[in-house]
């Protein structure tokens, strides 16, 4: 529910104020007990009931306009984290592998990866975290090629590696992001902070064929001044929770005698949560209502139909999970909710503040300032988190520059400049008419 903008308590005033403390004092002031006695009895036990009865029904006022106005995208809020394999709890129901084949990765055979060293399809080796922050990141994919060694059991053969960044968690957001189209949700920028930080190191070229019958048995890489940033073994969380439902015995035959209508209860999976149903050619309309999912199809059954559940509070902690879990939930207040909910921006630089300080950034960044500048101003333009989402109609290259500038709460943390790529792509996505550039002083 959006933050309350008046009293904590609820009451009629802007103010706390006990009637109550307030006409027993005033009582002691009359000296004539019988006056007392029936000052007690018009007061408290009239007057003091009509207010409390009054401050009840106001409170429960207040509660529906707020209800009325709630942010239903504040249930569908992705969050993301780094742990280690080992660390992965499988108990903790709020946080999932973005790819669940990263739980067990398969062994490098090595016919399969001689024949598919230097191609776009080479299976990666090794999957790695670096502890690094975007500038150094991006620094890394242009270097791209190492030298090092394959090792099998005749021996070890020269080689080269190559980096590349890990494909799979952007085609994981690129899929989210359709999920969100399909099911008409609108979407708000994830905080892929960690997913761009994910390398894939494959086989780039040997420099000595391996004997035709040799073994696996691993590999060396030199990464040299990037070795220190370099994590194996890391894989990245969110919480979204695939689900499997099939049709009901009961089904409700649409209108037109050719579709029929399922329902899919979600108050088993958590009636809080969010829930997204996978792009479904067998599915020609989804709607919404309170507790249900209804979802019209010409199949009078089905079965494993795939869908979403997004866990949108706070993330249960685990042993060993350190990193901070970063998200894209907006801090709801009653008049963004009102924005929200009935349309319009405000082109004011009090709501550009506003809406940059709704995002969860605040252990992070803080806004110095906004400024406009001529589209030939020259500012670099960083990596967008939508990406995916691009404004193909009117190139940014053409628009005038809204400029932001930002400072680090802890300027030695790794990803304030991934944050401030954050905070421009969703800026981004609300102001089409400028192209949005950060910088952090």
């Amino acid at each position: 529910m959006p933050e309350r903008t008046g009293p904590d308590d609820g009451r009629l005033f802007e103010y706390p104020f006990d009637f109550e403390a307030y006409i027993q004092e005033r009582m002691k002031e009359i000296d004539d007990w019988d006056e007392r006695r029936f000052a007690k009895t018009v007061l408290l036990d009239g007057l003091l009931r009509v207010m409390r009865v009054t401050e009840e029904k106001y409170r429960k006022l207040e509660e529906r306009v707020y209800s009325e106005i709630e942010n239903e995208t504040s249930r569908y809020a992705i969050q993301s984290t780094v742990i280690s394999r080992a660390d992965y709890d499988p108990t903790n129901a709020t946080l999932f592998p973005v790819c669940a084949d990263d739980l067990t990765p398969p062994a490098p055979d090595l016919q399969t990866v001689l024949q598919t060293a230097g191609q776009g399809t080479a299976s990666p080796l090794e999957t790695r975290y670096f502890h690094c922050d975007a500038a150094c990141c991006r620094r890394l994919a242009e270097q791209a090629v190492f030298c090092g060694s394959i090792e099998t059991d005749r021996g070890s053969c020269p080689a080269r590696f190559r980096l590349t960044r890990a494909q799979r968690y952007r085609e994981a957001l690129s899929h989210l992001y359709g999920l969100f189209l399909y099911n008409a949700i609108p979407w708000t920028t994830v905080n892929s902070c960690y997913f761009d930080k994910f390398f894939d190191l494959s086989l780039d070229a040997v420099e000595e064929e391996p004997e035709p019958d040799a073994k696996w048995l691993g590999f060396q890489v030199d990464l040299g001044e990037w070795a220190q940033y370099a994590q194996p073994d890391k894989l990245p969380l969110w919480n979204l929770e695939e689900i499997s439902f099939s049709s009901k015995d009961f089904v409700m035959p649409c209108i037109d005698s050719r579709d029929y209508e399922h329902e899919l209860p979600v108050t088993e999976f958590g009636e809080e949560n969010g829930f997204l149903v996978e792009c479904n050619t067998e599915i020609t309309g989804i709607r919404r209502e309170p507790g249900k999912i209804l979802l019209r199809s010409p199949n009078e059954t089905f079965e494993n139909w795939t869908g979403y559940r997004v866990i949108p509070g706070p993330s249960a902690p685990s042993l060993r999970y350190t990193e901070p879990v970063l998200g894209n939930r907006k801090k709801q207040t009653f008049l963004s909710g009102c924005l929200d909910r009935f349309g319009g921006r405000l082109h004011t630089r009090a709501d550009l503040f506003r809406r940059v300080e709704e995002l969860e950034i605040e252990g992070y960044l803080r806004v110095k300032g906004f400024g406009l500048l001529d589209a030939d101003a020259g500012c670099p333009s960083l990596d967008d988190m939508n990406w995916f989402a691009k404004d193909e109609l009117f190139p940014l290259e053409k628009r005038r520059i809204l400029y932001m500038e930002f400072t680090a709460v802890d300027p030695s943390c790794y990803l304030n400049d991934a944050m401030v790529q954050f905070v421009v792509s969703q800026i981004q996505l609300d102001e089409g008419e400028y192209r949005c550039v950060g910088v952090l002083v």
